[in-house]
């Protein structure tokens, strides 16, 4: 088993490199690093550093902790904390709060959304 795969069953700090889809459940809080590639939905609680090729959605009972790193894509329905370059668009869904700095490509907001932060558009 690869040492990425035992942490991760052991409850470590890292998710290791996975490809493909992760999810984060309601109850379930996660402080670490997340590396890879494929989409990651987060209904918890996530916190720490990402590298992600790809989208990283919060659903609406989703939060983000103090999160930092790199991602495709970035979208929020519920709350997020943190600083972010995006590759692509962020964007924030009715009721989304976002709070901290993002660098994306553009900004996409839904009425009922809130920012609050710093924002580079970069292209």
């Amino acid at each position: 088993m690869p040492p990425a795969r035992q942490s991760e069953r052991r409850g470590g700090r890292e998710a290791g490199a996975a490809e493909g889809f992760f999810q984060l459940g309601r109850a379930a809080r996660f402080q670490g690093r997340v590396l890879g590639s494929g989409m990651v939905l987060v209904h918890g609680q996530l916190g720490g550093v990402i590298a992600l090729d790809g989208d990283l959605v919060f659903a609406s009972d989703g939060r983000a902790a103090e999160l930092t790193g790199r991602v495709e894509r970035l979208r929020i329905e519920g709350r997020f904390h943190g600083s972010m370059k995006v590759a692509g668009a962020v964007e924030l869904a009715r009721e989304a709060v976002f709070e901290g700095e993002v660098e994306a490509r553009r900004l996409e907001t839904t009425e009922g959304s809130r920012f609050e932060g710093m924002l580079r558009i970069v292209p």
